[in-house]
Parts: structure tokens; C-alpha cells; sequence
């Protein structure tokens, strides 16, 4: 069974990214397919952290603009 851990936390995101940028091309790809998860109808996509900055900046709330700050 594989573990996936979910966070908000700015460290961990850094470690994370740095782990990611690490990684292959194919590795990155192996990694991507790991994460996408499909059960009966059920399917499960993760965003990248450079498409969750696009999509913070690109909403309308105050919340939002606190997120970027923090994760950056």
C-alpha cells in the first residue's frame, strides 16, 4: 500500500519541490501515474504547485492571497 501524504505546510513544500526537480523526466512520469488514482467512476487528479500558484493568484479572495504569500 502506498502512503500519500497531503500538506500545507510551506517546509514541506520545499523539500517537495526540490524532490521533484530532482527526479527524471521518466521519474516524474512514474511519480504522476502513482498519484492518479482511478476507482470504478471515481478518479482523483492533483494539481502542480506551480498551477496551484496560478490558480491562488487568479482567485478573488483575500484567503487565497494569504496561501501564496505563505507557500512562497
Amino acid at each position: 500500500m502506498k502512503k500519500i501524504t497531503i500538506t500545507t505546510h510551506k517546509e514541506q513544500a520545499v523539500l517537495d519541490r526540490a524532490y521533484w526537480r530532482g527526479l527524471s523526466p521518466e521519474a516524474q512520469l512514474d511519480t504522476v501515474e502513482l498519484l492518479r488514482i482511478e476507482d470504478g467512476n471515481t478518479s482523483v487528479n492533483f494539481i502542480g504547485f506551480d498551477d496551484l500558484i496560478k490558480n491562488k493568484r487568479a482567485a478573488p479572495r483575500s484567503k487565497d492571497e494569504v496561501d501564496v504569500e505563505e507557500l512562497l
